[in-house]
């Protein structure tokens, strides 16, 4: 029974997680926009399940309001790790092509929390994920409850 409550809770998480991938991605369009500038970019691996995965660790800082702040949120909705995976070019690759040290990058914020910001629209790999596994954790959830 514990479980079950268990599932349901995660699955319900996902599906929330979700709806604010939603949120963020339709009022990106309405952020303010101002300059900034990256000032790292690294790609990070990591193991898990004996599968490898890697990341790209980009780090940007933008300046509102006579204030410095620093993000590492590259697209509205979050990023997704992708496999590790020889011979091709990962996402992770193309992100880091993409936004090299030192480059002048268009940086969309929250004008009501400037600290909240991207430098891209996208992300729908993590709300696509939420919204499969999420529904099926809670139907799984309330089926194990019986």
């Amino acid at each position: 029974m514990q479980e079950a409550h268990g599932v349901i809770i995660v699955g319900s998480a996902a599906i929330a997680y979700g709806l604010f991938c939603i949120y963020r991605i339709l009022n990106f369009r309405k952020w303010a926009t101002v300059e900034g500038t990256v000032v790292s970019a690294a790609k990070t691996h990591r193991s898990e399940n004996f599968q490898k995965f890697e990341d790209a660790d980009i780090v940007y800082e933008y300046e509102v309001g006579g204030r410095t702040y620093r993000s590492k949120t590259v697209k509205a909705a979050g990023e997704m790790s992708s496999d590790s995976k020889k011979g091709r070019r990962s996402e992770v690759d193309q992100l880091l092509a993409r936004y090299p040290v030192g480059k002048t990058v268009t940086v969309h914020y929250n004008p009501a929390v400037p600290r909240i910001s991207c430098l891209e629209a996208g992300g729908g790999e993590a709300m696509l994920i939420c919204f499969v596994f999420g529904p099926l954790a809670v139907i799984v959830g309330y089926l194990l409850l019986d």
